[in-house]
């Protein structure tokens, strides 16, 4: 199955949390200072209309970067596809410096607190994929694995995005059975 299918296919059923918007997530990373408002609060809401992931459009997500690390629990899949499907049509134009395949990347990437201490933060928004989903992150950062490997036989780059995913898909997705 083509990865993209899947990956549409796995999230379809994915609906926004009525209580936060795309950038809403974004303003609470930046409301993060003194200078949080319920009135600016407002007003991040309005910037967003999308119905469903879809709508959500490119320069949003790029201008949102910080939003996957304040997304509610449910918008964490809605907001997750919609980096996903921009990331690889970035990849299936050899657009390896697009800064939505780093991104994605990272929040795909789990990192223990300490030593041997589980982090629950990347746990729970992991946890809120299905097997599908799952399937299709694992696959999505093995298509990151081997078609930055092409470029660094290639052309000697890429290696940060190779080793980002390698690094992400070791930190947890390959410990999860198909």
């Amino acid at each position: 199955m083509d990865l993209k299918i899947q990956i549409i296919e796995a999230f379809a059923s994915c609906k926004r949390d009525a209580e936060q918007t795309l950038h809403q997530a974004q303003y609470t990373d930046n409301g993060m200072s003194a200078d949080f408002s319920i009135a600016q609060w407002r007003l991040e809401a309005k910037k967003d209309n999308d119905k469903h992931w879809q709508d959500i459009t490119e320069s949003a997500l790029i201008e949102c970067d910080a939003a996957m690390s304040h997304a509610t629990l449910q918008n964490w899949p809605y907001f997750l596809v919609a980096h996903l499907c921009f990331a690889l049509d970035a990849l299936d134009r050899r657009d390896f410096d697009y800064a939505l395949i780093s991104s994605v990347v990272y929040h795909l990437t789990y990192e223990e607190w300490e030593s041997g201490v589980e982090n629950t933060f990347y746990l729970a928004r992991f946890n809120t994929l299905t097997l599908p989903q799952v399937d299709a992150v694992k696959r999505f950062l093995t298509f990151c694995v081997a078609e930055s490997l092409k470029e660094i036989e290639g052309n000697n780059c890429y290696i940060r995005l190779y080793d980002d995913a390698q690094n992400a898909l070791n930190s947890y997705w390959l410990r999860l059975a198909s």
